[in-house]
């Protein structure tokens, strides 16, 4: 067998192991002291009581959320990384996310007034469109008789932009009235705990259809990783596609923050260890980027039930100092190598 695909072997396996166990420690443990095989008795349909509203109602959707998010946030960190060629892109450095926060955060003041607080995925696309739209704008230079988008300019525009979403939402947070304040707070530090505002079916529809797009579009995908001027010269439309990935991009970020809030770490740490394991072609990448975020994020949602049990974490503070520490290691070992 060749070394490639061996390795590529051994990283599936990796994968599916710490899926498997972070969905195990997800479901069978927490402060209830529910034991896994009761927990397994439930799932095949034969508890009742108490135990099983716990299961059902509580550690069940919470993993599904956070299956579905976790791969959402780490595809759309890979999307990005592979259009700016950065391993340091993700949609927090392009204000995605805070486009799709301050989104989130009109829809929870602001539609109250209107009689409209529900949809939070339409105020959350909404916002990250707009914020997305602004950085097009800005981002646009004007070539001969047409005009393109410099990748180079949306970076640094998109961390402008990201701070000043910082800025409006803490705005927010001032000016809330203390019925708001909690529900902002909530969606800030990120959490799984989601109280069906968003409806998990729903979130993975519109993940499954993402992923789906950006999968089929993963040739056009590799070719940007050798440049814009290569891509165009292998036939991709290049400024289509990019409004396309970007489109997707702020697609999958948005759905993710109105059902689990901010959470930070995720898009950027998990492609980059897929990428730094297997320079391989996005046909396999996309769904490891999806397998792996989906694994990592429920193994850290179990992390925030039971560290200081019987209180809880946000599972942002979590994928926070985790995903940080791991970043750091890999830069170091990086260097030193």
């Amino acid at each position: 067998m060749d070394v490639s695909w061996k390795r590529s072997l051994w990283v599936f396996v990796l994968t599916m192991a710490i899926l498997i166990t972070g969905s195990i420690l997800s479901l069978g443990w927490g402060p209830s002291g529910i034991s896994p095989r009761e927990v397994v008795t439930i799932l095949m349909g034969r508890g009742e009581g108490l135990s099983r509203d716990i299961v059902w109602k509580i550690r069940f959707p919470r993993w599904i959320l956070g299956l579905a998010v976790g791969g959402a946030l780490s595809v759309a960190g890979g999307i990005l990384q592979s259009l700016f060629a950065n391993p340091l892109v993700e949609p927090y450095t392009l204000g995605i996310s805070g486009g799709a926060t301050l989104g989130v955060c009109l829809g929870l003041v602001f539609g109250k007034m209107i009689g409209y607080q529900g949809g939070l995925f339409w105020w959350s696309l909404a916002g990250g469109l707009g914020f997305m739209g602004i950085l097009y704008g800005l981002s646009r230079r004007r070539i001969f008789s047409g005009s393109t988008i410099l990748l180079s300019d949306m970076l640094l525009f998109g961390l402008m932009l990201s701070f000043l979403s910082s800025g409006l939402v803490m705005l927010f947070l001032a000016l809330a009235r203390a019925a708001d304040l909690h529900h902002i707070v909530f969606w800030t530090m990120g959490s799984l705990e989601q109280g069906g505002m968003v409806n998990p079916v729903f979130v993975w529809l519109v993940v499954a259809w993402g992923v789906g797009i950006v999968w089929f579009f993963a040739r056009e995908m590799d070719a940007f990783l050798l440049g814009e001027e290569e891509a165009l010269f292998l036939g991709v439309p290049v400024h289509r596609m990019k409004k396309l990935f970007f489109f997707l991009a702020v697609v999958l970020t948005a759905v993710s923050i109105a059902s689990a809030g901010l959470i930070g770490f995720v898009g950027l740490l998990v492609p980059n260890v897929y990428k730094r394991l297997l320079p391989l072609k996005h046909r396999l990448l996309v769904p490891l980027f999806f397998l792996g975020g989906g694994g990592f994020l429920v193994l850290c949602d179990f992390l925030a039930r039971v560290v200081i049990a019987p209180l809880e974490l946000p599972v942002g503070v979590i994928t926070g100092i985790l995903g940080g520490l791991l970043f750091l290691w890999m830069l170091f070992q990086e260097k030193r190598g």
